[in-house]
């Protein structure tokens, strides 16, 4: 079976809701890094342990979102690999 690989994330040998929750958690991720980067303030000097909380804290509240948007994404990504 090959990977799946969407933006840096790897993909495989995983159920599609524990797929669309891994790039869920990515999204919300990189949201948290973008607020980081709009406040001036560069990604490598605020601690992995904090950017993860924040993720997270982002991800509860936006989980409708993430989640439709992963899934959207997931089900883009087998349309265009089956093509």
């Amino acid at each position: 079976m090959t990977a799946q690989v969407i933006g840096r994330v790897k993909l495989e040998r995983v159920s599609d809701h524990a797929r669309s929750m891994v790039l869920a958690r990515y999204y919300a991720k990189e949201a948290v890094k973008q607020e980081i980067r709009r406040r001036g303030v560069r990604v490598h000097e605020i601690g992995a342990r904090f950017i993860n909380e924040a993720a997270l804290a982002y991800l509860d509240q936006h989980r409708d979102e993430l989640i439709t948007k992963a899934c959207a994404a997931l089900t883009t990504f087998e349309q265009n690999r089956n093509c």
